[in-house]
C-alpha cells in the first residue's frame, strides 16, 4: 500500500510541475528582469543610434510589362526549329535576370555618367567589399549598383517593379528610369536582330530550294527530251493505255487463233495447207504480242522514272513556296507587332525616405532585444549554478525548508540584524524566526527531550548563520525558554560584540582548563537568555572540540537550559564543525539564496550525514519575499509595518 500511495504522490507531483510550466518560465523572467531589461533597452539604444546616424535612402520604383507574344514565337520557331519548347515561367524568369545584370546596369553607369561618388554601398554592401579583392573602379561601381537594386514581379500578373535605392532621391528615379528604358530598348533590338537573323537563314534556305527546283526540273526536261515524252501527263498515260488495249487485243486475239487451229487439225475434210495457215497464223499473233509487251515494258519503265523526276520537281516547289510563305510572314510580323515589353510607370522622384523608418527599426529592435534578452536569461538561468527554486531546493537535498527568512534592508548594520526579533519584533524577519522557533519546538526531537542542543551551521562563510543563531535564540528567550546561546566558532568569534556580551575569555579558555563554565555564563540584555563567547582563538580549534570537556559543558548546560544554540563555523574546509553536529541534537544548515551555489549545499550535507548529523533541514535566508524563488507566500504583516512595507 505504502508503494502504491509512494507512486500516487509522485504521478501528483509530476502533474503539478507540468501545469506549473508557464509559471515557472514566468519566474525565471522575473528573476533576470534586470537582464532582460537591459538587453532590450541596449538593442532600443543602439538602433536609435543606428537610425539617427545612417544616411537617408530614397526608394524610386519604375514598372515594367514582359508578355510573350506571337511575333517572338515565329522567329524562334524558324531559327531553333518546330520541335524546339520553351517554358513561359523560365521565360519570365530570364526576363527578370536581364533587367538586373551588369552588362546593363554598365550600359546605364555608361548612359548616366555615373562615378563611385554617386552611389553610398549599403551596409550589406561594405560587408561584402571587405571580402573582395577586385580594385577595378568600374567593377566596384556595378557591385555597388547591384546592391542597390531590387527588382520585384508584382504577383499574379506580368508586371514587374524595379526598385532603385540610393542616398539622392532624384538620381534614384533617374536610375530606375534608365535601367527600364534600356531594358526595353534592348529588347526591341535583340528581336529586330533576331528577326534579321532569321530573314538571313530563310532566303539562304530559299536559295538552296531554288537551286534544287531547278536542277529537278532540268532533269525532267531532259528525260522527256530524251525518251520521246512530250505534252501533258495525259498524253504519257493515253500512250501507256493504248499499248496496254493492244497487248490484251493480240491476247485474246490468239486464245481464237489457237481455237481455230484446233478445229481445223480435229475437222475431217481440213487441208494440210489450212491446217499450216491456221498454225501460220497462231505465230504471228505471238511474235507480235511479244513485241507489244516489250513496247509496253519499256513505255511503263520510263513512266516510272518520269513520274519519279515529275514528283521530285514537286516537291521542291512545295518547299520553296512554303520558305516564300514564311519569310512573308516574318516580314510582315517583323513590321506590324509591337514590342513586347514595354515600360508600364516611370519612375517618379521620391518625396521621403525609404530607410531608415524609425518605427520599422524600434519594432524590430524591441523585438529582437526581447528575444536576445530572454535567450540570455534562460542561458544564464541554465548556466546559474545557485538556488532557482525553493521546491527544487528541497527535492534536490531531501530536506524541508523550516524557514524562509525575508532580505533585511540594504542599510541594516550587522548589530541590528543580529538583534531584530527584540528590536524589530514586528518586522517580517522576526515573524520568520518566530516561525522557526515554533517548528521546532514541535519537531519530534525536541518534544521528547527536556533540553535540546541545536547547532547552527552553514556550507560556506557569509551564509547568514549567526544572525540565525542569535535571532532564534532571542525567539526562544521571548517565549519564555530559558535558552544558553554559545558562540562555537573558535576560528572567527562573531556575535558577542552584536548581544552585548562582549567577553574576553569564553569556550576556547573552558576548553583548555582554564576557567570553569560557570564563569562564562553572561546574562544578554533579554530575558531568559544566556551568553558564551569564543574566547581566545586556539591555535588547534580541533584539538579542543575533540576534547570530553565540550560535552561535559553540554550536559551541564543541558541540566540549566531548555534549549542550548551554539552557533559554529562552516562546514566546507573545516573539521569543527562535523564535531560539533555529531553533539547537538538537532543541526540546522544556514543557506544564502542569492550567493550559495547548489553544489556547495549538497557537498555540506554529505559531510554532515558522514558524521552522523542529526540535519533536521534548512534555513533559507534573504529571501526575496516576491516569490523569485517560488516562495508564493510572506508572512502575515502587523499594520504599521504593512503601511510602510
Amino acid at each position: 500500500m505504502q508503494a502504491n500511495g509512494s507512486t500516487s504522490q509522485r504521478s501528483e507531483l509530476l502533474k503539478t510541475q507540468d501545469n506549473l510550466d508557464l509559471r515557472e518560465f514566468w519566474k525565471t523572467l522575473m528573476r533576470r528582469k534586470g537582464l532582460v531589461l537591459g538587453i532590450l533597452l541596449t538593442t532600443i539604444l543602439l538602433t536609435l543610434l543606428f537610425t539617427f546616424l545612417s544616411t537617408p535612402v530614397y526608394r524610386a520604383t519604375a514598372t515594367v510589362q514582359i508578355e510573350r507574344e506571337a511575333g517572338a514565337k515565329l522567329a524562334e520557331t524558324d531559327v531553333l526549329g518546330p520541335g524546339d519548347i520553351r517554358d513561359p515561367r523560365g521565360y519570365f524568369d530570364t526576363q527578370l535576370e536581364l533587367i538586373s545584370s551588369r552588362s546593363l546596369i554598365a550600359q546605364v553607369i555608361k548612359d548616366l555618367k555615373l562615378d563611385e561618388t554617386a552611389i553610398s554601398p549599403s551596409l550589406l554592401g561594405q560587408v561584402k567589399a571587405l571580402f573582395r579583392n577586385n580594385t577595378d573602379a568600374e567593377t566596384n561601381l556595378i557591385d555597388s549598383l547591384l546592391d542597390n537594386i531590387t527588382v520585384e514581379p508584382i504577383r499574379n500578373s506580368r508586371l514587374v517593379d524595379v526598385h532603385v535605392e540610393t542616398p539622392n532621391a532624384e538620381l534614384s528615379a533617374k536610375i530606375a528610369n534608365a535601367l527600364v528604358d534600356n531594358f526595353v530598348a534592348n529588347n526591341q533590338s535583340k528581336r529586330s536582330l533576331l528577326t534579321t537573323e532569321t530573314t538571313e537563314a530563310l532566303e539562304k534556305k530559299i536559295a538552296d530550294a531554288k537551286t534544287k527546283l531547278q536542277d529537278s526540273e532540268r532533269q525532267l526536261n531532259e528525260y522527256s527530251r530524251k525518251n520521246g515524252i512530250l505534252g501533258a501527263d495525259d498524253g504519257v498515260e493515253t500512250q501507256s493505255t493504248t499499248l496496254s488495249l493492244i497487248v490484251t487485243k493480240l491476247s485474246e486475239q490468239i486464245v481464237q487463233a489457237e481455237n481455230d487451229r484446233i478445229k481445223v487439225e480435229t475437222a475431217d475434210k481440213s487441208s494440210r495447207g489450212e491446217i499450216e495457215a491456221a498454225r501460220k497464223r497462231v505465230n504471228l499473233l505471238r511474235e507480235e504480242l511479244s513485241v507489244r509487251q516489250g513496247e509496253l515494258l519499256e513505255q511503263q519503265s520510263k513512266m516510272i522514272e518520269y513520274k519519279t523526276l515529275q514528283r521530285e520537281v514537286r516537291n521542291n516547289q512545295e518547299v520553296f513556296q512554303s520558305l516564300l510563305k514564311r519569310i512573308e510572314d516574318i516580314d510582315l510580323a517583323g513590321s506590324m507587332t509591337a514590342n513586347n515589353v514595354w515600360a508600364v510607370n516611370k519612375a517618379d522622384v521620391p518625396t521621403t525616405r525609404y530607410k531608415p523608418k524609425l518605427s520599422t527599426n524600434l519594432a524590430f529592435a524591441t523585438l529582437l532585444g526581447l528575444l536576445l534578452g530572454v535567450a540570455a536569461a534562460f542561458l544564464k538561468e541554465f548556466m546559474y549554478d545557485g538556488i532557482k527554486n525553493v521546491a527544487d531546493l528541497e527535492q534536490a537535498t531531501g530536506l524541508p525548508i523550516l524557514a524562509a527568512i525575508p532580505a533585511a534592508k540594504h542599510n541594516a548594520s550587522a548589530h541590528k540584524i543580529a538583534r531584530l526579533v527584540v528590536s524589530d519584533p514586528k518586522s517580517s524577519i522576526a515573524e520568520a524566526f518566530r516561525s522557526l522557533r515554533t517548528t521546532l519546538r514541535f519537531s519530534t526531537v525536541e518534544s521528547q527531550q527536556s533540553s535540546h542542543v541545536i547547532y547552527v551551521t552553514s556550507a560556506c562563510a557569509n551564509e547568514g548563520k549567526t544572525t540565525t543563531a542569535s535571532n532564534l535564540a532571542l525567539a526562544y528567550a521571548n517565549a519564555g525558554v530559558k535558552t544558553l546561546l554559545v558562540d562555537a566558532d573558535l576560528r572567527n568569534p562573531s556575535f558577542g560584540e552584536a548581544l552585548s556580551a562582549n567577553a574576553k575569555i569564553g569556550l576556547a579558555d573552558y576548553l583548555q582548563g582554564k576557567v570553569e563554565s560557570d564563569h562564562l555564563l553572561h546574562k544578554a540584555q533579554a530575558d531568559n537568555l544566556y551568553i558564551m563567547t569564543a574566547g581566545d582563538p586556539p591555535k588547534d580549534p580541533v584539538e579542543l572540540l575533540s576534547s570530553r570537556r565540550l560535552k561535559q559543558f553540554l550536559d551541564q548546560a543541558r541540566r540549566n537550559f531548555e534549549v542550548i544554540i551554539l552557533d559554529g563555523p562552516p562546514v566546507l574546509g573545516l573539521a569543527d564543525s562535523l564535531l560539533l553536529s555529531s553533539l547537538a541534537d538537532s543541526t540546522l544548515l544556514t543557506v544564502n539564496s542569492r550567493d550559495t551555489k547548489v553544489a556547495a549545499v549538497h557537498n555540506a550535507i554529505k559531510r554532515l550525514r558522514q558524521a552522523n548529523s542529526n540535519l533536521v533541514g534548512i534555513v533559507l535566508n534573504k529571501v526575496d519575499t516576491s516569490g523569485r524563488l517560488g516562495y508564493d507566500y510572506d508572512y502575515y504583516y502587523y499594520k504599521n509595518e504593512k503601511a510602510t512595507a
